[in-house]
């Protein structure tokens, strides 16, 4: 058996955590710490992005690593680039926007219909979450949650984006279901920066002398912690990224149903629904089991076994 690894790696970035943090969950699978080169791109690369060429390629200069991952349309010109040096395996994290046989390897979600023979699709998306972390992140919040009672539901809330809403009442229903919930369970909530103002005003209005906890906002987002503890997971449907992890846990996931959407969602949240990987959130908690998808790991493997093939023995 083949026990070489790659040992080194860059990110590419243009300043998106979210397309970051996917690359970096795969490079951490792959046992390497990668470099961030966060790029700058000039105005022509900007506005002719996924196309044309990297025309300011800045610190992206030899000695080249092991892997290099990209994420995001104006990452594209420069992962190119560096293909084109026929040093590093170079890959694609998200649909490119050009031929995927310019890069050795293409991941993108089955929602996006992209096709290839170095194209690999998974229901969910890549991540940095670990059954360690989730440890971690557990123990961790345990120790400064309030006494609730027990069992714990998570509860993670987005926001309104370019496919949902997120209007008055959408909210008013989800605050009254969870305090509903709150009579049973113990209920630890988390938002994002998208989540509407006045949602934690009218939770706290209709959750008043129930026990709960709410991240307040400060400090780090205690999401991993809520996902090692909690033995339900309450997450709106508005993030691909939010319900892949929640997926990643193995536990009952029920979406929040929105106003609005769009063909690739509805592909996506059918497939998450066939799969068993989550079921519609209906105001009960039933509980069902499913074999967890982890598509960080599928992706970490096939570039390995490209990098090998790359650097044979």
């Amino acid at each position: 058996m083949d026990t070489r690894r790659p040992t080194t790696g860059w990110v590419l970035e243009t300043g998106k955590a979210g397309h970051a943090n996917q690359c970096i969950g795969v490079m951490e699978r792959l046992g390497i710490e990668p470099e961030i080169k966060r790029l700058r791109p000039n105005l022509v690369t900007r506005l002719l992005a996924p196309h044309g060429f990297a025309r300011d390629p800045g610190r992206l200069a030899p000695p080249f690593p092991d892997i290099v991952l990209a994420s995001g349309r104006r990452t594209v010109p420069y992962a190119r680039a560096l293909r084109r040096t026929g040093g590093p395996v170079v890959a694609m994290i998200g649909k490119p926007g050009i031929r995927p046989d310019r890069f050795d390897l293409v991941w993108a979600n089955e929602h996006d219909r992209l096709t290839g023979a170095n194209v690999l699709t998974t229901v969910t998306s890549p991540h940095r979450l670990t059954p360690e972390r989730l440890a971690e992140g557990a123990a961790a919040l345990e120790a400064r949650l309030p006494d609730l009672p027990r069992p714990l539901v998570g509860v993670l809330v987005g926001g309104p984006n370019k496919a949902f809403g997120f209007d008055a009442a959408t909210i008013d229903a989800l605050c009254a279901s969870l305090a509903s919930l709150a009579d049973r369970f113990g209920l630890m909530i988390t938002v994002s920066r998208r989540t509407p103002s006045d949602f934690p005003v009218k939770l706290d209005r209709h959750l008043a002398g129930k026990p709960h906890w709410l991240w307040n906002g400060t400090g780090e987002n205690p999401v991993f912690g809520i996902f090692g503890l909690a033995e339900h997971l309450i997450v709106t449907s508005d993030s691909v990224s939010m319900l892949s992890e929640a997926c990643f846990t193995g536990k009952p996931v029920h979406a929040v149903r929105l106003s609005g959407g769009n063909p690739k969602f509805d592909r996506f949240h059918r497939a998450m629904v066939d799969r068993d990987f989550m079921h519609w959130y209906d105001g009960s908690l039933p509980s069902w089991s499913y074999d967890p998808p982890d598509p960080t790991g599928l992706i970490a493997e096939r570039l390995l076994a490209l990098w090998q093939e790359r650097n044979p023995a």
